[in-house]
């Protein structure tokens, strides 16, 4: 009678069953009872059931964690945006050393994936890091536990995502998993000189949400974090007309609270790249600025920067900070939204061993 699956089974009705099956009502009613039980699921108390991405990579500040919500999650897909030499790269490698901490470190004695876009892995930097944290050593850390690879193009990335990418994951379930993979960075693969027209940004919003499900199925199947590395444009000044207000004013209105930062004097003028296709499929945006101000650094500043090992780990390098005269380039880090943290901002300094925030009396 061609009934070969459960909807078919569960949704024609009965008597049709036993029209096309050539059998009688009540042994149809007996087979759909019987399947029916078989099917049906014990169910589970709230506290038995295993809650995932609860695992976190802590960042080495204490003060960051705090503002990320304990760290960067598992399970999710992290943004952080921000212009040129504001810090994105920093954090990123800071964080594919970490993850290889033990737990009581904070990390999850993992490894992790780098993928890079248009340049290569700064292992260079990545050393200086790792000799320069405080809770780094080479006994804890290693850059062979960072795997990297380069994505050139859309096509590319997609073709990693998919397939490549699930593959190496799979293989290392029992060895350092995979913990954390980075995107350095996403825009860049959407740069071109042709103009912008409406069958270009439609073509882009489709890369991007093709894109888009394949971090989430990783993300979610693996208990990764997932990092993006992302770019901002200017904001230009519009005049508002409230009586001719159309559709795409309304988003330049709106785009402000979910793109932009505002915790302090032109914060707003650069906006988080790739639209609001690309804003609703991350779980928490992150924004690195660069505010013009300078300041004079001192330990106070800096305060514990760091939660120190316990005296059984292995020996580790002490945190160096300026002790000349000469002003120290202030940023400033926000925390647009997040499906885990409330809305934060800090100031925060790059140094030999990644990002370090600054003490307040609001931090």
């Amino acid at each position: 009678g061609n009934i070969n699956t459960a909807d078919a089974l569960l949704l024609t009705p009965p008597a049709e069953i036993a029209r096309r099956c050539k059998t009688s009502l009540v042994e149809v009613k007996v087979l759909v009872d019987a399947f029916c039980k078989a099917s049906l699921q014990p169910l589970q108390r709230l506290e038995e059931i295993k809650h995932e991405g609860n695992e976190k990579i802590t960042t080495g500040d204490p003060r960051l964690d705090h503002a990320l919500g304990g760290g960067i999650r598992t399970g999710m897909i992290w943004e952080v945006a921000g212009e040129s030499a504001a810090g994105k790269t920093q954090l990123a490698l800071q964080l594919s050393l970490l993850v290889q901490l033990p737990p009581r470190l904070g990390g999850l004695s993992s490894s992790a994936c780098y993928i890079t876009t248009s340049s290569t892995l700064p292992t260079t930097r990545l050393l200086q890091i790792l000799n320069s944290h405080p809770l780094l050593s080479s006994t804890l850390c290693s850059l062979s536990n960072v795997h990297t690879i380069s994505t050139p193009t859309i096509a590319a990335l997609l073709q990693i995502l998919s397939t490549t990418l699930p593959q190496f994951l799979a293989s290392k379930l029992n060895d350092r998993p995979i913990k954390l993979i980075v995107i350095d960075a996403l825009a860049e693969l959407f740069h071109t000189s042709a103009q912008t027209t409406t069958s270009t940004l439609v073509e882009r919003s489709r890369s991007v949400s093709e894109i888009s499900v394949c971090l989430h199925t990783l993300a979610s199947k693996y208990q990764v974090a997932i990092l993006v590395l992302n770019e901002v444009v200017d904001v230009f000044a519009r005049q508002i007309n409230p009586e001719g207000l159309d559709n795409d004013l309304l988003y330049f209105e709106q785009s402000k609270w979910f793109s932009r930062a505002h915790s302090i004097p032109l914060e707003d003028s650069k906006e988080v790249s790739l639209g609001l296709v690309w804003a609703n499929q991350v779980n928490a945006r992150i924004l690195l600025s660069r505010t013009g101000r300078r300041r004079y650094i001192s330990e106070d500043d800096l305060g514990s920067r760091v939660q120190k090992p316990s005296r059984d780990a292995a020996p580790t390098r002490s945190h160096q900070t300026s002790t000349d005269q000469e002003s120290t380039l202030i940023r400033r880090v926000t925390v647009i939204f997040s499906s885990v943290a409330p809305p934060a901002s800090l100031d925060y300094i790059v140094t030999e061993a990644g990002i370090s925030t600054l003490f307040d009396d609001n931090s």
